[in-house]
This record gives C-alpha cells, sequence and structure tokens, in this order.
C-alpha cells in the first residue's frame, strides 16, 4: 500500500508526498525514483534540502548510490562534468553492483570530456569487454580513448572490433580501418622551420633574420600502456639573411634515445650525442615536461579555458653548461 502511495506520487510530481511515504527499508530504485523526482520538480535551496532528506534516509550503500548516481548525471546535463565525475565515482565506489554497462558508459563520456583518457579507458573497457552486441560508434570511442592513453594494443582491439560491428556499413568501416595502423606503428618524423625577423637597429627599412629548420625520424622501441621508449635521429640547419649566398651558417646532427616513464604524464628524459659544425661535439641529458588542459574539444560547453605549459632543462656533460627554457600559454577556446 505505502509503496502504490510512493508509485502515485511519482506520477502525480509531488515529491513532498513521495519523500513523506519513503522508509529506510525500501529498495534502492525507490531512492532513484524519488532523487530524480526532486532534481525535476525542485531547484535551488529547496532541491538540496530535499535532496540531504533523501540521503539522510538512506542508510544502506545501495541506497545512497542510487541518490549519488541521479546526482552525477544530474551534474552531467548541466555541463558540470567535474562535479559529476567526483559523484557518480562515489557512487560506484560506494555500491560497484549499482555501476550498470550504461552507467560506466556515461562515467567514461565524462571522463573522455575532462581529457582523463586513462581511467575512461578502464571504465569503457569494464563496460565493453564482454558485450558482443555493442555498438561500433561506442567500441570506436573506446579505442580512441585508449589510444589517447597510450595503450595501443588494448586500442587496436577495439578498433578491430568495431570494424566487425560495422558489417555492410563500408564507409565507417574503411574510416576506421584506416585509423587501426596509426596506433602500432613504431616508426615516425617529424620537421619544422622557423623564420626569425629582425629590424636593423640603425633605422633602416630593410629587415633580417634567421631561418632555422629541422627534421626527426624515430623508431619507437616500446611502448607499454603509455611508457615509451624511443631512438632517434636529427639535424637542425640555421641561415642568416646576410649569408643566404654562402650556404647554412651552423648545423648539428642528434642521436638521441628518448623515454618517456609515467603514463599519464608528458614527461621525457633523453640521452643524446651532438655532432656540430664548427663547434666541439659534445654528450646532453635533457629533461622535458609539459601540461595541458582544454585542448580537446568540450562537447559540453560552448566556450571553455584553454592552459599550457612546457619546460625543459637540458645540461652537456663535456662543456659543463646547462640551461632551461619556460613556455607558458592562456586563453580561451569557443566552439
Amino acid at each position: 500500500m505505502r509503496l502504490s502511495l510512493i508509485n502515485i506520487s511519482i506520477r502525480l510530481k509531488d515529491a513532498d508526498r513521495a519523500l513523506k511515504h519513503l522508509t529506510v527499508r525500501d529498495d534502492p530504485k525507490v531512492f532513484y525514483g524519488i532523487a530524480q523526482l526532486i532534481l525535476n520538480t525542485k531547484s535551488g535551496d529547496e532541491s538540496r534540502r530535499y535532496i540531504e532528506k533523501i540521503f539522510n534516509l538512506a542508510q544502506s550503500n545501495p541506497q545512497k548510490a542510487e541518490v549519488l548516481w541521479v546526482l552525477g548525471e544530474h551534474e552531467k546535463t548541466l555541463g558540470n562534468v567535474e562535479t559529476a565525475a567526483k559523484l557518480m565515482s562515489e557512487a560506484r565506489s560506494a555500491c560497484p553492483q549499482s555501476a550498470t554497462q550504461y552507467r560506466l558508459l556515461s562515467l567514461a563520456y565524462v571522463f573522455v570530456n575532462l581529457g582523463d583518457y586513462q581511467e575512461a579507458a578502464k571504465l569503457f573497457d569494464e563496460a565493453l569487454s564482454n558485450d558482443d552486441t555493442a555498438s561500433p560508434d561506442v567500441l570506436a570511442d573506446a579505442a580512441y580513448a585508449f589510444k589517447r592513453a597510450g595503450n595501443n594494443r588494448k586500442s587496436m582491439e577495439y578498433f578491430t572490433r568495431s570494424i566487425k560491428a560495422y558489417g555492410s556499413r563500408s564507409e565507417d568501416a574503411a574510416d576506421i580501418r584506416s585509423k587501426i595502423y596509426s596506433p602500432g606503428t613504431p616508426i615516425g618524423t617529424r620537421g619544422r622551420i622557423l623564420l626569425f625577423l629582425s629590424r636593423s637597429g640603425s633605422g633602416e627599412s630593410n629587415i633580417g633574420g634567421k631561418t632555422h629548420r629541422g627534421q626527426e625520424i624515430y623508431y619507437q622501441m616500446i611502448n607499454d600502456n603509455g611508457q615509451k621508449l624511443s631512438l632517434y635521429l636529427s639535424y637542425g640547419l640555421t641561415l642568416s639573411a646576410e649569408n643566404d649566398d654562402e650556404g647554412w651558417d651552423t648545423g648539428m646532427y642528434v642521436l638521441g634515445l628518448r623515454y618517456k616513464p609515467i603514463s599519464d604524464a608528458n614527461l621525457s628524459i633523453a640521452l643524446e650525442r651532438h655532432w656540430k659544425q664548427d663547434e666541439p661535439n659534445d654528450w646532453q641529458m635533457r629533461m622535458g615536461y609539459s601540461w595541458d588542459k582544454g585542448s580537446d574539444l568540450n562537447v559540453v560547453d560552448s566556450s571553455w579555458d584553454y592552459l599550457f605549459y612546457y619546460g625543459e632543462v637540458a645540461h652537456l656533460l663535456d662543456a659543463g653548461r646547462t640551461f632551461a627554457v619556460v613556455e607558458s600559454r592562456i586563453g580561451r577556446s569557443t566552439r
């Protein structure tokens, strides 16, 4: 009889009456339904007071977890993804059995939006590892999360599953198939051309400057869940505007070994051998770290903060010189 009154109250959107009939003995799903009703019918301080009442009535972990799931999903819809991640993670910890596949995937996408690809990949895997009927789009999202987390083996596994799930959707499958090779490709190259301009101090109108050109070829020997070891060969050449008819001013070739010891931090340590034009050769130790927030597309907010930091310190062993560089940026991104 009492549960029938609660069900009627929920259908009538009467949170006061539903909460009046709720007891500590009720099923966790009843707590879920009433918590949803409160958030749908109350707002501001009134909503917080009602949620506090229902949370105080929740005595068991399953009951508390259901209220936390409701709060987390509500914050997610409002775009408060950090709060949503905290509440939903607390719900999962309080009652692991309450973390259905839908909820695990919902939390995974929250962590994707936060840029925490390590945690997102774990949640995707927990939700999808034994699901043979999973959506190919969700499987592809899991693959990208693993790729961004640096786990190439699992990324390839989910890319392959996604291709199979697409079936006759050949264009989608072909697009995913083009990605399947990139996670495991151990050889790559990158280059740069920089132009530095300067005005003559005498006030003359001629503009001088320098051009710097560089290229690197690397072989990734180890990639163990984001921990990487690479061997690389690079060169750098510099040309001054006043000497552009006489060839490159300076040149340097570098053979190095670069190690990324921490999966979820962009920290690298390198040992290099330098061969320089018109200067003594040398050994160099380098350590660099970078961090950014807001560089990825935010699918919830139309505008968000962008932060970037890069720092590097290096020591020339033979010359006995140490130097460091720091770069930081702050801005606002929109879509």
